[in-house]
């Protein structure tokens, strides 16, 4: 955290805003012994949220339960501890069908086995892509 503070102030606190963004800081759950956390950005009524690497834990739920669009890791076809996999990706998406769920991260089958799904609230991103609300 030194090296950070030494570029620019970093408020480690659960909520801050950064312009006209409000954000919050959710914890997540990635590796033993590794803080993880993801990010919701709100402006106006929009709330875009970030899980980073992270596996199926109360921090997702929250994110998606808060999120109209969340951005979130989708390594694998089966989750584990570390990573969400295609069989959580599934249950978020019709568990939280209020959010749009857009997967990075994906490993080798994962983003064609999302794209074979047509689950209308799930889009699988290929890298560089750009979009806006």
């Amino acid at each position: 955290l030194d090296k950070i503070y030494k570029y620019f102030n970093y408020d480690n606190s659960k909520n801050f805003c950064i312009n006209d963004y409000e954000i919050e800081r959710v914890l997540v759950e990635h590796e033993e012994g590794i803080e993880s956390n993801g990010y919701i950005f709100k402006q106006n009524d929009i709330r875009v949220g970030f899980s980073g690497d992270a596996g199926m834990c109360e921090g997702i739920h929250i994110m998606a339960k808060k999120c109209n669009h969340l951005i979130c890791d989708c390594t694998a076809l089966n989750g584990k501890k570390s990573h969400i996999g295609v069989d959580n990706i599934i249950e978020l998406s019709q568990t939280y069908k209020e959010c749009i769920f857009y997967t990075t991260h994906m490993g080798d089958g994962v983003r064609d086995k999302i794209k074979s799904l047509g689950i209308k609230n799930l889009v699988a991103l290929n890298d560089y892509d750009e979009f806006s609300f």
